[in-house]
């Protein structure tokens, strides 16, 4: 019987809490439903008052303050600050400034918690047209006090200032720093004339803390001390907290001492801080004081506290600085170890900025210990972090908040114009009608008063449409600017990656086949002579490549920059290449090969020199360079009243047509995969054909394979 009962409790209370969470359920779904009945509420209202809102204001009006009534109900901020904007509007037409501030200065307190960046702007370009409206910006601010009541003027500087600092507040939330200075200026300058030390003081804070986002240490300090000074004076211990923290965290690594008198303070103020805030600002002081090992210590304590993007940032900045610290003290183990530490993981999380920093940083503690292959190493992961990172800073500056903010308002500007027209022109219309009914003046004198104004409303308005043409015809022209820097800059990172290609691959193989060659020449010592001799023979081969690779690494880095200028003089051919001459014939020999050289002794030619020997030592080089033994090397010239050619041709192993028509292009191809063998990079046939053209000349090239190869170098005859 017991059991029984026990069973039907169990039985009650079960079915008791299926009905509470069924009766949760209906609340919620109810709950639900409310909401989006609510917005849709809104929603139509809203539109109803856009439709009104010029033809009909005060209709327009009416539908806007049932939907705001609505919205505060449900305590949507966005929806609010849409219904105020709708009422703002059937104010503008009919230009009542005051209640259009009356009605957008409530939405300043929450201005940073609307997301949807085309409200926001709307809402500071509507206050700002209204403030500009009533003179604000226009009559100095002793004529205003002098002219208004004392108690109103008080109030609507309050409520200038207030505006101010919000917009102030918002510009430095999304990081446009220059602007927020700008606008916090000028509510410090407001309150100071109003004299309230609490409000001031509040202001001259903000303004420091905008002043430290744009890396002027030295005045946020200045200031902050100024915002204490006008804080002791009211009982605001949350603000005099903010301050002192702030000055203790621009001090703690310049002097941890003053930093650690500015945090007790602080602390003394009784009011809650931020544990992640006073857990970085310690590991600071202590790094500072050349305690690192404590520091980590207490930075290890700050993670958990960790719940932002920024106090990420900000903790692995802090690790870094203690990472520095053990560095100045010659730790030199424990700080590669958090370098590292730091370098990956701020790498892996997307805070390129600080390993950007630490790899350097690395790089600079390997080349003081000596270790060059180390510090090469860790140059080119900063090299290539930093690449990425000023991608992606590009990026991100194309669609910045503060630059789709300024588009915003720039739009909206230019929409209030357009509106400001309208309603002058309804204006103008309603005047000619009450002056047509009202004035009984012969018709005469009516025509030409209404001639006299349309004329004078068509100049008005050719004149506004000239101005808009010429600032669409400026608009333009910054555009083309703007496009023609980035192709500009293109160009210039296209030739930097062409250049460390080169660097990086096309130097490795010669030298490597150096230091193989004089192991070969240590290790053959006890050979006979003509191992040695062979040996030599490869190392001079070495040498001479590298040598000629890195002339033409330098005669190219030159032409990029347009430092190498065309200087012609007149010279005798015969002379001017019997150097080169004499050394090709050296190669020729020591390869059986025949150089036959057909040069005129008499012949002359006006051009730059220095072009002239490095076209025709490179195309003999690249002759000597594929001619196998036993082959044959043919030099000739050709005179006629326009040109002087001098051919090159030998019975080497010729190309391809593909690599005859990629003969004189730049590609990764000829840098990098399998294919590519000791043929060169390609540099220095394409100077060559640069120079030729400088000197106003050509280069042919025909080719077959296994039949050699023919160049043609073509110059003006003066």
């Amino acid at each position: 019987m017991r059991c029984l009962s026990i069973k039907m409790v169990f039985v009650v209370l079960l079915f008791s809490l299926i009905g509470d969470i069924c009766f949760a359920q209906n609340v919620s779904q109810v709950k639900a439903d409310n909401v989006a009945r609510s917005n849709w509420q809104i929603d139509s209202l809203i539109s109803l008052s856009e439709q009104y809102s010029i033809t009909r204001p005060k209709k327009a009006r009416t539908f806007a303050l049932q939907a705001l009534e609505i919205a505060e109900k449900t305590k949507g901020i966005e929806q609010q600050a849409v219904c105020r904007l709708s009422i703002a509007k059937s104010y503008k037409t009919v230009r009542d400034y005051n209640s259009i501030l009356q009605t957008l200065n409530p939405l300043l307190a929450n201005l940073n918690e609307i997301d949807n960046y085309d409200i926001v702007a709307e809402i500071l370009n509507s206050i700002g047209i209204a403030h500009y409206q009533l003179g604000h910006d226009t009559i100095p601010l002793s004529k205003y006090i002098n002219e208004k009541n004392l108690d109103r003027t008080q109030s609507d500087l309050e409520s200038i200032s207030l505006g101010l600092k919000a917009i102030g507040r918002f510009y430095s939330k999304i990081g446009s720093n220059e602007k927020a200075i700008e606008f916090l200026k000028k509510s410090v300058r407001i309150d100071s004339i109003i004299g309230n030390p609490e409000h001031l003081g509040e202001s001259i804070l903000l303004l420091a803390k905008a002043n430290i986002q744009a890396q002027n240490i030295v005045t946020a300090e200045t200031l902050l001390q100024e915002s204490l000074f006008n804080l002791k004076k009211v009982n605001r211990p949350d603000l005099n907290m903010e301050a002192y923290t702030t000055l203790a965290e621009i001090c703690a690594l310049s002097n941890p001492l003053q930093s650690q008198e500015y945090l007790n303070l602080a602390l003394a103020e009784k009011v809650p801080i931020d544990s992640f805030r006073v857990t970085i600002l310690k590991s600071l002081i202590q790094a500072a004081s050349n305690n690192p090992d404590s520091a980590i210590e207490t930075i290890k304590k700050a993670k958990p506290f960790i719940n932002s993007v920024k106090q990420n940032e900000e903790y692995w900045s802090t690790r870094l600085v203690i990472a520095n610290s053990l560095w100045q003290k010659r730790n030199t183990v424990s700080a590669i170890a958090l370098y590292n530490e730091v370098v990956d993981s701020t790498n892996n999380i997307g805070l390129k900025q600080i390993a950007i920093k630490g790899t350097f940083q690395l790089a600079e503690i390997y080349t003081v210990r000596g270790k060059p292959l180390e510090a090469n190493r860790i140059l080119l992961k900063h090299l290539s972090i930093r690449n990425e990172f000023e991608l992606k800073q590009r990026k991100l500056q194309k669609n910045s908040p503060a630059s789709s903010l300024e588009r915003k308002l720039d739009a909206y500007q230019r929409e209030a114009k357009l509106q400001n027209l309208i309603i002058e022109k309804e204006e103008t219309r309603r005047n000619l009608l009450l002056i047509l009914v009202a004035i009984t003046l012969p018709l005469l004198v009516l025509i030409s008063f209404l001639l006299v104004g349309r004329i004078r409303a068509s100049k008005v308005l050719a004149l506004r449409n000239k101005q808009i043409e010429q600032q669409n015809e400026e608009l333009n022209t910054i555009n083309e600017q703007l496009l023609h820097s980035q192709h500009k800059l293109m160009r210039l990172n296209q030739t930097k990656d062409k250049f460390f290609s080169i660097v990086a691959h096309d130097l490795k193989s010669p030298l490597v086949a150096l230091k193989t060659s004089v192991y070969n020449m240590r290790q053959s010592m006890q050979v006979v002579e003509n191992t040695q001799h062979g040996n030599l023979s490869v190392l001079e081969e070495a040498l001479t490549n590298t040598i000629n690779l890195l002339n033409n690494l330098l005669f190219w880095a030159l032409s990029q920059e347009d430092s190498i200028e065309f200087q012609p003089e007149e010279f005798n051919v015969a002379e001017c290449l019997e150097v080169e001459v004499t050394n090709a014939k050296l190669i020729a020999s020591h390869k059986n090969i025949a150089l036959k050289i057909d040069i005129p002794k008499s012949l002359q030619v006006e051009t730059d020199l220095n072009m002239f020997l490095f076209i025709f030592r490179n195309i003999l080089s690249n002759a000597l360079k594929f001619t196998p033994e036993q082959g044959k090397i043919f030099v000739t010239t050709a005179i006629n009243s326009n040109n002087i050619s001098v051919t090159i041709s030998d019975t080497g192993k010729g190309m391809t047509t593909e690599e005859l028509n990629s003969l004189f292009e730049i590609s990764e191809e000829k840098f990098r995969g399998k294919k590519r063998t000791n043929s060169g990079t390609g540099l220095g046939l394409l100077l060559s054909k640069e120079f030729a053209a400088k000197m106003g000349g050509t280069i042919v090239a025909k080719s077959e394979v296994d039949n050699g190869t023919v160049f043609t170098i073509s110059i003006p005859n003066k």
